[in-house]
């Protein structure tokens, strides 16, 4: 009798070990998932269309540093994201693939990390990002204060005379960026 009470014993403190792990998987899984799904389209605290684009200093993974007047009459898209971001790894899959088309429209796609160096070349290593990338880490770098992005992926389109015109968030359920890719589709 003592033996299969132990058995017993042992069984369910399996069960509940197994229970408790499922449990802690499940509640990962809900808030990842409240992370990917926070993304709201109000961009009233972003700049404002027209406004002139503030000037940044940042570095490449070169090491080569980059000034708002490297992109003087150029048509830039800056793409805020964060290496630890996981809507931000999701997005440079599809921006790899909509590159060629922005290029074909005259757009420029800029990655700007706000991130530290190493962290932003192991990003672009495991993602085989080719597109430029800019580096601005927070703490040290007011870029991204400047543009005042508040949350990764953050996008800017910068028109050929320095001026905003357009900003949000670069996620296919919000209109102002599947309006920027549709331009990019047609070249208008």
């Amino acid at each position: 009798m003592n033996g299969t009470i132990i058995v017993a014993l042992v069984l369910i403190g399996m069960v509940v070990l197994v229970n408790f792990i499922l449990t802690l998987a499940l509640v990962r899984r809900v808030n990842s998932l409240s992370q990917n799904t926070s993304l709201t389209s109000d961009t009233s605290e972003l700049l404002q269309i027209d406004q002139v684009a503030p000037n940044f200093s940042a570095e490449t993974l070169e090491g080569t540093v980059v000034t708002m007047a490297d992109y003087a009459r150029k048509v830039v898209a800056f793409l805020f994201i964060s290496t630890t971001c996981p809507p931000c790894r999701e997005l440079i899959s599809e921006v790899k693939a909509l590159q060629p088309q922005a290029v074909n429209a005259g757009v420029e796609v800029v990655l700007v990390s706000t991130d530290n160096i190493e962290q932003t070349r192991q990003f672009a290593r495991e993602l085989n990002v080719n597109l430029p990338i800019l580096v601005a880490p927070r703490a040290e770098n007011p870029f991204a204060t400047h543009y005042k992005v508040n949350a990764t992926p953050t996008y800017y389109l910068v028109d050929n005379y320095g001026k905003v015109k357009s900003a949000g968030i670069p996620h296919p359920n919000f209109e102002k960026w599947r309006n920027l890719i549709k331009t990019w589709e047609f070249g208008v």
